[in-house]
């Protein structure tokens, strides 16, 4: 024995080799505590955790829904917006068409009720006078002249005469560019009296022909060789004949009526030139 151990014997106590064995070890009361406070509390953090996992999987459901319902909504409302498109292009297809047979049967009554004005209001307009021309002609300050061309050529007799062309047109309109020509015509029958020029041009369909101080003027529709319908107006004088056309053939042009009526009054201010005495 252990002389440091304690013996009792026979009430006596004395020191021994060896002490009592030890009993089991039981565990402190805190510690067990602790442990089933960890375990509650694991317990409702998974719960926690659970709760919020189905609340925003129940949000995300929701809102893939409502994004699947907006994006239907957005596509059904794209069609609807592609067909209202569509019927109105329809729509305005029909009404341009209408507009066009419309302003076609203007077109006619206006082409069939034309005459040349026999005093037109030109006192503000200005006046082409080359003294190279043999003519001369006024026009509104809304249209202006191209510089005249003139040029010596030979008619079927080998006899010279001067061919002179003029254009005018309005200002800054690019489809009427060279819509009025004034040309000398006809060289074969310049020479003829005033009065047989005007049975050489008796069967055309005149709409209106017009005396004026050197000669006649006859006013008609042509059919030139691409079958477009040209406004002419052939002047008639002593020594010459002059064809004066409207060059402008689609009638469905915004101003064609307005720059139509300005061609027949520029027309009418036809005048010829005093020839200069040398």
């Amino acid at each position: 024995m252990d002389e440091n151990q304690d013996l009792i014997i026979g009430g006596i106590k004395k020191r021994g080799s060896r002490r009592p064995a030890s009993g089991p070890v039981k565990p402190k009361a805190g510690a067990s505590s602790n442990s089933l406070t960890t375990v509650i509390i694991f317990v409702v953090v998974l719960a926690v955790v659970g709760v919020l996992f189905g609340y925003m999987k129940d949000k995300f459901s929701k809102v893939s829904q409502e994004s699947v319902s907006k994006a239907n909504s957005l596509e059904s409302q794209v069609e609807m917006l592609k067909q209202e498109l569509t019927d109105l292009r329809q729509k305005a297809a029909i009404l341009e068409k209408d507009n066009l047979a419309s302003k076609q049967v203007v077109i006619d009554l206006f082409d069939k009720g034309r005459t040349l004005p026999r005093n037109p209001a030109v006192a503000d307009w200005q006046i082409l006078k080359n003294p190279d021309l043999s003519f001369n002609i006024s026009y509104p300050a809304t249209w202006e002249a191209v510089n005249p061309i003139i040029e010596t050529k030979k008619n079927s007799n080998q006899k010279e005469y001067k061919e002179e062309t003029v254009v005018l047109q309005p200002k800054g309109q690019t489809d009427f560019l060279s819509a009025l020509t004034i040309k000398t015509d006809y060289q074969d029958f310049a020479s003829l009296s005033l009065k047989d020029k005007k049975q050489i041009f008796e069967d055309l369909p005149i709409l209106d022909s017009y005396t004026f101080d050197s000669g006649e003027m006859i006013y008609f529709i042509n059919i030139d060789k691409n079958n477009e319908e040209i406004p002419t107006v052939l002047i008639l004088t002593k020594n010459n004949i002059y064809r004066a056309t409207f060059n402008i053939t689609n009638k469905q042009l915004t101003n064609y009526f307005e720059y139509r009526e300005d061609f027949e009054k520029i027309v009418v201010t036809f005048g010829l030139n005093t020839p200069v005495k040398k």
